[in-house]
């Protein structure tokens, strides 16, 4: 994992660490944690759900 935080918090997880592969849906929610307690969550209630890129993904945009 690699991240960097400016105005806003960028993360990359590799796929194989979230234990996925291309092609599956991945839900989640961001939470921040300060002194044991939690302080924000992002979506505040709920969770996100993403689609990760196709095994062809490359070849199905790719620019002549």
């Amino acid at each position: 994992m690699t991240w960097a935080l400016g105005e806003t918090l960028q993360i990359r997880l590799p796929f194989e660490s979230l234990r996925a592969r291309r092609g599956d849906t991945i839900t989640f929610a961001i939470v921040v944690l300060g002194e044991g307690r939690l302080m924000s969550a992002v979506p505040a209630h709920g969770v996100m759900s993403i689609e990760l890129p196709a095994a062809d993904y490359e070849l199905q945009h790719q620019e002549v």
